[in-house]
């Protein structure tokens, strides 16, 4: 993995903290690139210890850039706004304010939101970053810089670069709210066409059942009265059938019985085997209508 992708995102985070790890770091790159210029600005005032202490600086920024790659997010941003407040509070003492170092401090009481979930950490380092801007303030009244720079360069810099600070912590917040915004009303379109689609299918299967259970107690009806009457027409050749048995059994004579009532035994016979292929019949058509209906 290269240096600029190992910049981008780190393999132990989601996609959210991997977007404050990534804006952290470009925070960190700014600020060894204001260092950096603070430097070369400081490179020729004397005494030369404000270019030793903004060269400490640098490296220090450029260590905490490489702790935090390794994954030691929480104590490397903390140390980072601890450094850049002392710093800035040092900066401010020593040349005074009209080298606008104080403004930073301003940034520095926001910015931490980006980069923290946990309240007391961003609330401990904005009463830090506002109680050592107040105290610059007063100490500013009290007490003349020891260091005076020429020309209004690093004044106007350092508010330019409070003004980016601020806006950039601004955009990432609006940014980052519109980005919920629209992953809340995607989720809730989704809730919802969900829930229509569920209604509409509890719609389907509601006609279905009450479909399906018209038709069996329609069929059932049928099948109810359609065994009624048969039943009663099937009974009239089996008494009539049975009746003639019993006859035959009383006659003394049973060839001549026989002979007699064979015929009507056989009519009836087969007027009830008609009645019981009706029977079958209606009993298959309704089988099948059934399943068709299936």
């Amino acid at each position: 993995m290269s240096f600029w992708k190992s910049l981008q995102a780190h393999p132990t985070l989601d996609d959210n903290a991997n977007r404050a790890y990534r804006n952290f770091n470009y925070l960190l790159l700014i600020g060894i690139a204001d260092v950096a210029f603070l430097c070369v600005f400081f490179r020729n005032v004397q005494p030369n210890w404000p270019f030793l202490i903004c060269s400490i600086e640098l490296v220090c920024l450029i260590v905490l850039l490489f702790f935090h790659r390794k994954g030691f997010f929480y104590t490397a941003r903390y140390l980072t706004f601890l450094l850049v407040i002392t710093l800035q509070i040092t900066a401010s003492l020593v040349h005074g304010k009209s080298a606008g170092f104080d403004y930073i401090l301003l940034a520095i009481a926001v910015l931490p939101m980006l980069f923290f979930s946990s309240p007391k950490s961003y609330i401990s380092l904005f009463i830090i970053s506002m109680a050592s801007l107040l105290a610059i303030q007063y100490f500013f009244t009290v007490m003349k810089p020891s260091i005076l720079l020429e020309g209004d360069g690093v004044y106007y810099w350092n508010i330019f670069l409070t003004g980016i600070i601020i806006f950039l912590t601004l955009y990432f917040f609006k940014t980052s709210y519109e980005k919920k915004q629209a992953q809340l009303t995607l989720q809730n379109e989704a809730i919802h066409n969900q829930k229509e689609e569920i209604e509409q299918i509890n719609e389907e299967l509601e006609s279905i059942i009450n479909d399906n259970t018209e038709r069996l107690r329609t069929q059932e009806e049928r099948m109810n009265e359609y065994a009624h009457i048969h039943a009663h027409q099937v009974r009239s050749p089996l008494a009539r059938i049975m009746g003639l048995i019993h006859l035959i059994n009383l006659e003394p004579d049973s060839e001549k019985a026989l002979r007699e009532y064979l015929p009507k035994i056989k009519s009836n016979a087969d007027e009830l085997n008609g009645q019981l292929k009706e029977v079958s019949k209606h009993l298959n058509n309704m089988e099948s209508e059934k399943d068709e209906s299936v």
